[in-house]
């Protein structure tokens, strides 16, 4: 995605930031992988939105 959105901008900006839909679990993806998206853009220089958001809690089996 970051590709495509400096590809989109290689002529000027057009676009500045992002929308995320996450879909979590407590099984996936884990706190660091969602963590190094949500840096990954940032870090690209990119505002980020959560624009939307569903998780599930999935039950622990011994």
């Amino acid at each position: 995605m970051i590709s495509i959105i400096n590809f989109i901008n290689s002529n000027g900006k057009i676009c500045s930031g992002i929308g995320m839909q996450s879909h979590l679990s407590t099984k996936y993806p884990s706190v660091d992988y969602y963590t190094a998206a949500l840096k990954s853009f940032v870090n690209a220089g990119f505002k980020v939105q959560i624009t939307e958001l569903d998780v599930v809690n999935t039950p622990v089996q011994d």
